[in-house]
């Protein structure tokens, strides 16, 4: 078994290094220096906290009160059959999702329109100075970035899952994201909801919050590598959850190395644009691997 699952992981890392060393070879990895007089994001402590806090408790509270909302308002809205008595179905779990996250992102760029230093507020989603490539170009980097991370993480989320079968058996788990796109399969309305919500909302309130707000902060402090080194860690471990149990192995591993490329690629371009990008083709790409295996 570990004889057979060693072979099936030596095409990926080999296919994984060889992307790497072609990158490498194009100076994908080369990260532009700091310019002097260039307005860097100055985050400071209050505002790490609060634009923080302002997700956490959207994503705590609004979904309690879109379901209790829509249940009591609409007590037959998105049930499957006259007379059934589940609040949860895949309409009210999309429409309470993509609430909470439209909330979410209102809130959190008003935060962002009313603080007083906006050249620095500004400089957290391109940097003024910092004129080689435009908006589009910076999204478009940012996709094109997938095809350099992609092998790489799919190769260590490949490897965690070895691992976790050799040591504990095989292991059947699935990740809340891939759980929620799911169970909005069947019913067209919700499956919009779904993917607008993955693919769309998702990846810029992570972004402006983790290389935004998070990676800016740290870097202050500690470093560029460093900062992008610890808020990757920080992101992938935002996405644990008890109810994945061992399926947190790979994901987190996985998410890591994703958010080194997504810190590395805001950093190269200085643009948020750039990290957006990269997280939507990969979120777009998994969405279509969960659908069409669902097809097969």
């Amino acid at each position: 078994m570990i004889a057979v699952g060693i072979e099936q992981l030596l095409l990926p890392a080999t296919l994984a290094l060889i992307i790497l060393w072609v990158a490498r070879s194009f100076g994908f990895f080369q990260m532009p220096s700091l310019i002097h007089g260039q307005i860097q994001p100055r985050i400071t402590w209050w505002q790490l906290l609060a634009i923080f806090a302002i997700y956490l408790l959207s994503s705590l509270f609004i979904p309690l009160f879109a379901i209790r909302f829509i249940s009591h308002v609409f007590p037959n809205f998105g049930r499957p059959e006259f007379g059934a008595t589940s609040a949860l179905t895949p309409l009210r779990i999309a429409y309470s999702q993509m609430g909470t996250l439209v909330t979410s992102a209102i809130l959190l760029f008003i935060f962002c329109f009313l603080q007083k230093d906006r050249a620095s507020m500004l400089a957290i989603w391109k940097r003024p100075l910092h004129n080689r490539t435009s908006i589009v170009q910076d999204f478009g980097i940012g996709v094109i970035a997938w095809a350099v991370s992609f092998p790489v993480v799919n190769f260590v989320g490949i490897t965690a899952d070895f691992v976790i079968n050799v040591l504990f058996g095989q292991q059947k788990y699935e990740q809340v994201a891939v759980r929620y796109l799911k169970s909005s399969f069947g019913t067209e309305f919700p499956l919009i909801l779904a993917l607008v919500t993955i693919i769309l909302v998702a990846p810029m309130i992570e972004e402006l919050l983790f290389r935004g707000f998070l990676q800016n902060f740290l870097k202050r402090f500690i470093g560029r590598k460093s900062a992008i080194l610890l808020a990757a860690l920080i992101f992938a471990f935002f996405h644990f959850s008890f109810s994945q149990d061992l399926g947190n192995v790979p994901l987190v591993a996985s998410l890591f190395v994703l958010a080194l490329f997504l810190g590395f690629i805001y950093e190269r371009q200085q643009s948020l644009f750039a990290s957006i990008g990269l997280h939507m083709t990969f979120n777009t790409i998994s969405v279509l691997r969960i659908i069409f295996s669902q097809e097969g």
